[in-house]
């Protein structure tokens, strides 16, 4: 099979449906069972990598999951999906599947949602949100960064990244392309899918 063909993408869209199915199968044979912090975020992020795909597939001419009257193509959209969910498995990589010790993805978890909070912070205040809660966010961030600085995975940071880690404005050690890198996706073309 070459890239280009209709019996190509016809194999691959098929791939990708079967993978949808049996990754819808086994969220639902995985639920309500009692696990740790890091397993109920991974699942989380697994559901949004779910989502993404589902997304994808929807756009995708002569899919068999939600498919559509009219053949359209919107190969932008779909590219952008891609990219995104690109991004969405290096996080879940990196935040579920990673190998790394309690410390250090105690502090992973805790910079994300550091990160998330000072993104969310102008976004509030923006949208003029009560005082209290932007209360909370004034009073809240610094005092977070602080405990951030003073965990004891903290000194094990590089030091390029420490500043910026501590202004909010990252939230993984490694950046999106770093991570993909490290994983195994045998001969896929990581770069051109990125």
């Amino acid at each position: 099979m070459e890239p280009g063909k209709i019996e190509t993408y016809l194999q691959d869209l098929k791939n990708l449906e079967n993978s949808i199915k049996n990754s819808i199968h086994i969220s639902e044979k995985l639920g309500d069972i009692l696990t740790n912090s890091r397993i109920v975020f991974s699942h989380n992020l697994y559901n949004k990598l779910l989502m993404n795909c589902t997304a994808i597939n929807r756009l995708c001419p002569y899919n068999n999951i939600l498919s559509i009257s009219q053949i359209f193509r919107d190969f932008f959209s779909i590219a952008n999906l891609t990219r995104g969910l690109s991004e969405n498995y290096a996080v879940f990589h990196y935040m579920g599947m990673d190998k790394c010790i309690d410390e250090e993805w105690d502090f992973r978890l805790k910079l994300a949602i550091f990160h998330w909070d000072n993104e969310k912070y102008p976004l509030y205040k923006e949208l003029n949100a009560d005082q209290k809660t932007l209360e909370e966010f004034e009073n809240g961030l610094p005092q977070r960064a602080f405990e951030l600085e003073k965990y004891s995975f903290f000194p094990k940071v590089p030091k390029d990244k420490q500043k910026r880690l501590l202004q909010g404005k990252i939230y993984m050690l490694k950046n999106y392309y770093e991570i993909l890198k490290g994983i195994d996706f045998k001969d896929a073309p990581v770069a051109a899918m990125y």
